[in-house]
Order: C-alpha cells, then sequence, then structure tokens
C-alpha cells in the first residue's frame, strides 16, 4: 500500500529540515519528499494542511512497573501509549519491586518489548 500525504509541515532538526513537503510512504517506509505531481497508483492520500510531521520522540523517564505493579501499567500497555503518543524508543526506570537490577528480570522485559514499534532501554 502506498500512503500519499500532502500539505506537510516537516521538521526535523537533525536534517535542518522545516518547511511544507509532499510525502510518499510505500510499503511503510518514505519513498520521497517534496512536491509530488505525478499520479501514484493505489494511494491513499491524506491532506495534513496545517498539521506537523516531525521524527519519532524518545521518552527518557518512564514508569512501565514491570515487574510488580502491572495492575498500574506493564510493558504492552506502555509500548503502547508510547506508539500513540509519537514515541519510536522510551527509557524505563528501574524503580519496580522488586526492582530491574539483575539480568533475569532485564532479560524478561527484553523478550516482552522485543518485536514492538517502540524501542525499550532499561
Amino acid at each position: 500500500m502506498h500512503l500519499l500525504l500532502r500539505n506537510c509541515q516537516v521538521i526535523s532538526p537533525a536534517e535542518n529540515i522545516n518547511g511544507r513537503f509532499d510525502i510518499l510512504i510505500v510499503n511503510g517506509v518514505i519513498n520521497r519528499m517534496g512536491v509530488i505531481w505525478q499520479h501514484v497508483r493505489e494511494v491513499i492520500q491524506y491532506d495534513l494542511a496545517g498539521k506537523i510531521v516531525v521524527p519519532g520522540f524518545f521518552d527518557m523517564h518512564v514508569h512501565f512497573r514491570e515487574p510488580g505493579q502491572e495492575y498500574k501499567e506493564d510493558i504492552s500497555t506502555g509500548m503502547l501509549a508510547a506508539a500513540y503518543g509519537g514515541f519510536t524508543g522510551v527509557m524505563t526506570m528501574p524503580n519496580t519491586n522488586p526492582p530491574v537490577d539483575n539480568p533475569d528480570i532485564l532479560k524478561s522485559n527484553a523478550q516482552k518489548a522485543a518485536g514492538n514499534i517502540v524501542d525499550m532501554y532499561q
């Protein structure tokens, strides 16, 4: 599937970009950015005039509460919330009960986070 995002205000400080562009996404990957006039077959178009497009954010301070207090939040729900908020990476705090302070807990948490759209660092 192809997506065409039209009239985006793109801001990327790392790339020194701040301007209005169209973005063509092919199979989930940005293929082209600029003014895209040619017809693209099987494309879903969105007019994003007035909307801002930025690279993903990184949250350096999250409390997923796993292990021990999963009723508050666990890795799965925390990662989902991060993704919905535009975050592509998070750093979890070790103040759980039991604390994340040994290889077994680190490995268990890493396995639970594997394959997620958000990268989790501990």
